[in-house]
């Protein structure tokens, strides 16, 4: 319990930076209509959809409105945002309302002047890097190969293995989601407990040293979710066993990056999984006695996309 405790608290600590969200009222016109009678949360519910824009009646930045009513046998939208030219939709079919309101609502939102006209001179250094990676980030998909190493009592276990991440990225920083899966594909004679599969995936943020050279050093920090699955003999080699274990990990991870441009770089590092647990399992010989603590160590290569 108190592993996990620490790998939430640990989470809530990468994520704890300021959401830069402007403050919008919502002003609905709907006439009594049965079908529509809950436009207003449709509305509001569109709205989660847009982290931009938080809806506060009482502190307002921006003004939304929206009216629907019935003319000539047709339902007509028209949505406007901080008095600009409302945008306007005729349909029939009542169904049609969910799509048309999205797309009416995310295309006057992207013309927001409050927004446009936003002076983010002010912000603080935390506040202005989350600003400029939720506006003007540049995505890239990542392929890693890399070899791991996993301490297993006084002795490494070597598995090859694969990764593919998600990184946003601008300026200095960067936000990323990973996913890895390490495993040994030729059975061998396990003469003692050995890792014979890993799988991981975790989130975190780095930052880069040269953010504007074709090269440059980086580190980041992250947090996630590790399996392991060991396969060997107890000691004394009295007893084959297997145990499989799930857990958090902290995730430390440093590199250089190479050919750095729009949308590629190539990527040399070395990284470590920290585990909040001990490998350890009362249904299987193996490690039953004393838990293990496993801490993984990856050294690869890889490419953004």
């Amino acid at each position: 319990m108190k592993q996990w405790f620490a790998f939430w608290l640990c989470l809530l600590l990468l994520s704890g930076y300021p959401i830069l969200a402007a403050n919008i009222c919502l002003d609905i016109d709907n006439e009594p209509d049965v079908r529509f009678k809950n436009l207003e949360k449709l509305v509001r519910t569109e709205m989660q959809m847009f982290p931009a824009y938080r809806v506060d009646s009482a502190n307002c930045q921006s003004e939304l409105k929206v009216d629907l009513f019935t003319l000539a046998g047709a339902y007509n939208l028209t949505v406007q945002i901080s008095g600009q030219v409302p945008l306007r939709y005729s349909f029939t079919n009542g169904d049609e309302l969910g799509g048309i309101l999205r797309k009416a609502i995310a295309l006057v939102l992207d013309n927001d002047p409050v927004r446009l006209r936003k002076d983010i001179t002010h912000y603080s250094k935390a506040s202005l890097a989350v600003h400029n990676l939720r506006v003007r980030g540049n995505n890239l998909f990542r392929i890693e190969l890399f070899q791991q190493l996993t301490l297993v009592g006084d002795e490494l276990s070597s598995l090859p293995g694969m990764a593919f991440s998600f990184t946003r990225s601008a300026d200095h920083w960067q936000v990323y989601g990973k996913g890895n899966v390490a495993a040994q594909f030729d059975r061998v004679a396990y003469t003692k407990a050995s890792v014979n599969f890993s799988l991981g995936a975790d989130v975190g943020v780095g930052y880069e040293l040269n953010n504007k050279n074709v090269n440059t050093p980086y580190a980041s920090l992250g947090a996630g979710i590790q399996h392991l699955s060991f396969e060997g003999y107890t000691s004394g080699n009295e007893r084959k066993g297997d145990l499989r274990k799930t857990g958090p990990v902290l995730y430390c991870r440093t590199g250089y990056r190479f050919f750095r441009i729009t949308n590629f770089d190539f990527d040399i590092f070395v990284a470590s999984y920290i585990p909040l647990f001990l490998s350890q399992n009362e249904e299987t010989p193996l490690f039953r006695d004393d838990g293990k603590y496993t801490p993984s160590f990856q050294f690869g290569i890889g490419v953004g996309l």
